[in-house]
């Protein structure tokens, strides 16, 4: 079973973590530079005149993962998680799509249920993912 790739960890490998739903990755948002200009009607659009075309800012990824671990060691699997990737800056591939990564910084949100571990990773990433081997970047 594949996991999520953290840097040089393994969501599944590392802490036995499953995904509980579908990654949810937000669109970037656009960059845009609108002028007020009195007496005209709208708003003037120079966005591709003072960036050369349309920037964007970060994206934000969330994860949801379960434990099925045994209470006794969700301790040590959340104290593992926040050394290694809390507040870290690295590559995350995804498992359904593995030829590109995502590079931005996490933040990890253990929640203790009564019978199962969930662990929330938030990422904020750049706009654009990259090709592992070509470099070549992609909404």
């Amino acid at each position: 079973m594949d996991g999520v790739k953290f840097g040089s960890y393994d969501s599944y490998n590392n802490w036995n973590l499953f995904l509980k739903e579908n990654p949810k990755i937000s669109s970037p948002e656009l960059k845009t530079y609108m002028v007020e200009i009195p007496g005209r009607n709208g708003q003037l659009d120079l966005t591709d005149s003072v960036f050369g075309g349309v920037k964007y800012k970060d994206r934000e990824i969330k994860l949801a993962f379960l434990s099925y671990a045994v209470q006794e060691q969700w301790a040590s699997i959340v104290e593992s998680m926040m050394e290694s990737l809390h507040g870290k800056k690295m590559r995350i591939i995804l498992p359904d799509d593995p030829s590109y990564y995502y590079y931005g910084r996490m933040v990890v949100e253990p929640d203790y249920g009564r019978h199962v571990l969930t662990i929330k990773v938030t990422a904020t990433v750049e706009p654009y993912k990259t090709s592992i081997n070509e470099g070549v970047k992609k909404l």
